[in-house]
Parts: structure tokens; C-alpha cells; sequence
């Protein structure tokens, strides 16, 4: 089976759950995610120089997130006794995500980064104890819109699409199956004008309700 054909049972499947269903299908698969999964940090995000923002220290390229961060939210780390330096990566999560969050065009929103992003915010809410139900919120209502689009997506879009490719696809064997027919019966025209076949075709119907001693020529 193809991939599409995957994608479209899954969203098959989706249609028929309601939204609790689906909620409670993404969150398995986030916890599921998250239990086989390790988090990365690319080499060229370790380079980068860091800033120390109100005590808190992340690459300057998330600085003016963490600055609106804590302007929005507040301090976010609670009691939390991490080192500097874990609490450092884990802001530098909050704030990938947050920025991720705000840059990323809806339509451009998958399954996987739906799974990243919990990934990061279950990896900070687990080890740190930092307070980012907003966070979560966030991603609770971003995942919900996600089902209904991809939803409306094949609705709208890739069923129709596949109806037609599937009924050419079927006209294309009848016109086939017709000349196929069409052979067969010039074949069998030709095969009842040659003598011999007609001669025995014409016997063949004169003796049909004779006896089998009559056309045997039995005594």
C-alpha cells in the first residue's frame, strides 16, 4: 500500500472518531512518541553565543523570545533546584517551541512536529517542573485544528482526486475488456465463414435432436 493510501485511512479513521476520540488518539501517540524518542540539539544551535537574560542564559538568536517570555508569563521555573545550566536548555526548548509556534504557517503544520513540540514541552513540565501550561494549551488547540484540516484536506482535495484517478482507471479496463470482446467475435466470425466449420455447424444444428445411434449411423 502506498503512503497516500496510508494517509487516507488514517484520515478515514479520524472521521469517524469525535473530537475527544481524536484528542485522546494524538495524546497515545505523544506519550508514545516521547517514551521511544530522544531529544536532539543540532551542532550549529550549541555554537551559537550565549546571552544571559535575567539570570536565565539561551542562544541570542532565542533572545528576544525568552525577553517576551517573561514579560507575558512571568518566571516560569518555579521552585525548580536544576543547575543553571540544565534550566539553560530546558528555556532553550520553551523557546524553540514558542518561536516554532509563531513562524510556523498552519498549512505547514505535520503530525511529527505536532509530536516535537509535546516532546519538548513534556521533557521541561518532567524534569523541571516549569510552569508551561500555556504551552501546552497552545498545542492542544494547534493539534485540534490540525485534525479538522488534514480532514478538509482529503474531503475537499485528495478524495475527489482519487474518486477520478480510480474511475479512470476502470474505464480505461472496460474499454480494454470491450476490445477484447470485439476480437472475439471477429474471431469468431471469421472461424464460422471457412467451410469446413460451417459445413459442421450446420450438421450440428440439422442433428441436434437426433439420437446419438442416428448420427453414429448405428444398425
Amino acid at each position: 500500500m502506498s503512503n497516500d493510501d496510508d494517509k487516507t485511512d488514517e484520515v478515514l479513521k479520524f472521521s469517524s472518531f469525535t473530537e475527544s476520540d481524536f484528542m485522546k488518539f494524538m495524546l497515545d501517540e505523544f506519550h508514545s512518541f516521547f517514551g521511544r524518542s530522544k531529544l536532539k540539539i543540532k551542532g550549529n544551535e550549541v555554537a551559537l553565543k550565549i546571552v544571559d537574560i535575567k539570570g536565565h542564559l539561551v542562544p541570542f538568536n532565542l533572545a528576544s523570545v525568552i525577553k517576551y517570555l517573561l514579560h507575558k508569563h512571568g518566571d516560569i521555573t518555579t521552585d525548580s533546584r536544576r543547575s543553571q545550566y540544565f534550566k539553560g536548555i530546558c528555556f532553550y526548548f520553551v523557546c524553540k517551541v514558542m518561536k516554532e509556534m509563531h513562524t510556523t504557517l498552519v498549512t505547514d503544520i505535520t503530525k511529527r512536529l505536532l509530536h516535537q513540540w509535546y516532546h519538548y514541552i513534556r521533557f521541561v513540565r518532567y524534569y523541571t517542573a516549569f510552569e508551561v501550561g500555556f504551552l501546552e494549551e497552545s498545542l492542544w488547540k494547534i493539534t485540534r485544528y490540525f485534525y479538522y484540516q488534514q480532514v478538509s484536506k482529503v474531503l475537499e482535495t485528495e478524495f475527489p482526486m482519487k474518486i477520478e484517478k480510480k474511475k479512470a482507471e476502470l474505464l480505461k479496463k472496460i474499454a480494454e475488456y470491450d476490445a477484447g470482446l470485439e476480437n472475439r467475435k471477429k474471431l469468431y466470425e471469421c472461424s464460422r465463414k471457412k467451410g469446413t466449420l460451417k459445413e459442421g455447424l450446420e450438421m450440428e444444428n440439422n442433428f441436434r435432436w437426433k439420437s446419438a445411434r442416428e448420427i453414429g449411423s448405428l444398425k
